[in-house]
């Protein structure tokens, strides 16, 4: 799964932002602080951001609006 919306997607993303696993500005990244965090929950960071893809990055919810 790569993609998280409707309303449990926005309070993902409020809750990774508001305890600073991601920055939004000036672009959306992963903090270190993020990093190490899902590091110790068990997510492959490394692979994560050798990968092609972003690691994070904004998208309009079309259900919530923001």
């Amino acid at each position: 799964m790569d993609h998280l919306a409707g309303e449990l997607g926005v309070r993902v993303h409020d809750a990774l932002v508001g305890h600073g696993w991601v920055a939004t500005d000036p672009a959306y990244l992963l903090t270190d602080a993020g990093a190490g965090e899902l590091r110790a929950l068990g997510v492959d960071v490394d692979r994560a951001l050798a990968g092609r893809r972003p690691v994070v990055r904004p998208c309009l919810d079309w259900t919530e609006r923001r």
